[in-house]
């Protein structure tokens, strides 16, 4: 028999009754449930964002990238960073690094430009590279290095090796051995 196929029927939970909502439910039925869905996502997602920020903090308070919480591994999975650099200090730098003849006025050239004094990033990660020694130290003095955008936290299940009556079990051999 040809003709259209009919989509299968998945069950749903109506998320405002609880009870069990199919597919072919009317159309005013689904489309409530659909307004009911989104507005506990928005919700969920807010919650979570919460949670996720307390937890990054406390992390970023230990000065740590991952922790593992109960039965819970955390890790601050990076964003990427980039350098900010402190114009006048690079330009105080570039001056002495001339004077000692470490690196010629065409080698610096464009990378200040005045009125306000900007840094072309590009062109001083570059020197940066040519350079080496006392040099690159005092060029290293003229940036600090800033996240970009906002740190997002992995939360995973930890996995573990022994269940945990081995594990007890274990650490108490261990003991025995030892004490």
């Amino acid at each position: 028999m040809s003709g259209p196929a009919r989509p299968t029927t998945t069950a749903l939970v109506n998320p405002a009754t609880g009870e069990q909502l199919e597919l072919d439910a009317p159309s005013d039925v689904l489309a409530g449930a659909v307004a009911e869905f989104k507005r506990r996502e928005t919700q969920y997602a807010a919650w979570r964002r919460q949670a996720e920020a307390e937890l990054v903090r406390r992390l970023a308070v230990r000065n740590r990238r991952r922790a593992t919480v109960g039965e819970w591994e955390l890790e601050i999975e990076a964003t990427g960073r980039a350098r900010v650099w402190d114009t006048d200090e690079l330009e105080q730098t570039l001056v002495e690094l001339e004077a000692a003849g470490t690196i010629r006025a065409g080698e610096v050239a464009g990378l200040l430009t005045p009125q306000p004094p900007k840094v072309d990033g590009k062109a001083a990660a570059h020197l940066l590279t040519r350079v080496a020694g006392p040099a690159r130290v005092a060029l290293e003095r003229c940036f600090r290095w800033e996240q970009k955008g906002k740190p997002r936290l992995a939360v995973t299940r930890s996995t573990q090796l022994l269940p945990p009556d081995r594990a007890l079990n274990a650490r108490s051999e261990a003991q025995e051995a030892t004490g």
